[in-house]
């Protein structure tokens, strides 16, 4: 129940801790970690981060790169994990 309260009160423009207006964007885009690129789905982006998917095998404070098709590849590190999703910071 708390998570789904949660959830409500992020959405709403009081709750909204975030400093950047977020699209949602739902599609793939590539994610690398290491070596190689792998596939993920983008659920919102902003100029100063993104939601992807959940990947719990992500750690926080963790540096990847994120290839979104209008933006280009670009730096990123692993702010929040919960809520179903993945938060990512935009160095």
């Amino acid at each position: 129940m708390l998570d789904w309260l949660t959830s409500i009160l992020r959405q709403s423009a009081a709750g909204d801790r975030r400093r950047s207006d977020r699209q949602a964007r739902d599609r793939d885009v590539r994610l690398r970690t290491g070596e190689d690129w792998e596939n993920c789905h983008l659920n919102d982006v902003s100029t100063t981060g993104a939601g992807i998917e959940a990947r719990p095998d992500l750690k926080l404070g963790e540096h990847l790169e994120i290839d979104i098709p209008e933006k280009g590849v670009m730096s990123a590190i692993v702010q929040r994990q919960g809520e179903g999703q993945t938060g990512l910071k935009f160095d």
